[in-house]
């Protein structure tokens, strides 16, 4: 979150009316000043929605979690004051999770944790004969990527089928048992199948057992857009006020 005020561009204004001073006279400088004090709500408005638009921007070129990121982005301008900062509120549509928790995951990165023990606690678990507990879960995989797509979305676990699988399963074949991607990965069982919102999907289903191993998510390192979204701000403010501060004095000082 940060704020964009008239005080954040103070040294702007006043660069400019000392400038200002030095050629225009005393009725010329206050009509300078009286323009700046009303245009600046609308200045404002200007650079607040424009750093929210580029904070989004970056947000779905960054790729992963960024297309879940960028919506939680917002801005409220009021008066000679504007916000740009992440709505708590505001959920994904695809996930029912709030769309800031994607923001945060790619600001600060992701902690390893066990899957398996998440999974155990869920409602679906089922009971075997033997007493174990078990639950089967979907493995989703990627379509292959249309040149210049971008990255491929975190959620897929980089799992992207080639060309050839797709061929298969686009039209409801099954992948057989020991099939590899390039990567290694094994993807035995990929087919195409309906979620609860009846959006087709493509990937293969595994059994997790309080017996398995593995099952361990990593750890996922920051991927931070924020930082370099502040130092946009700052050329943006410098560019927009000397961009309209020039014109308010060459139209008083003429």
């Amino acid at each position: 979150m940060f704020n964009i005020n008239p005080e954040s561009m103070i040294d702007s204004v006043i660069e400019a009316l000392e400038g200002a001073g030095s050629t225009v006279s005393e009725e010329q400088f206050f009509k300078i000043a009286g323009a700046i004090n009303d245009e600046m709500p609308g200045v404002l408005q200007v650079i607040v929605q424009g750093m929210a638009e580029h904070w989004r921007t970056e947000a779905l070129k960054a790729g992963g979690w960024g297309s879940k990121y960028a919506p939680a982005i917002t801005y409220e301008v009021e008066g000679n004051k504007g916000e740009i900062y992440l709505d708590d509120e505001l959920l994904d549509k695809g996930t029912n999770k709030p769309n800031i928790m994607f923001a945060m995951m790619m600001e600060k990165g992701v902690r390893s944790w066990s899957i398996k023990d998440a999974l155990m606690k869920s409602d679906k678990v089922k009971i075997g004969k033997d007493g174990v507990k078990y639950i089967y879960i979907p493995l989703p995989v990627a379509t292959p990527r249309k040149k210049g797509q971008g990255n491929m979305q975190s959620h897929f676990g980089k799992r992207e089928m080639t060309d050839e699988i797709y061929k298969i399963v686009k039209g409801g074949g099954k992948i057989p048992q020991g099939t590899t991607l390039p990567s290694g990965q094994d993807v035995s069982g990929l087919t195409k199948y309906n979620t609860r919102q009846f959006h087709s999907q493509y990937g293969m289903f595994r059994c997790v057992s309080e017996n398995s191993k593995g099952w361990q998510y990593p750890h996922i390192p920051a991927e931070p857009i924020f930082p370099s979204v502040l130092q946009e701000v700052d050329k943006t403010i410098n560019h927009v006020i000397t961009e309209f501060l020039s014109a308010i004095v060459k139209e008083f000082s003429g």
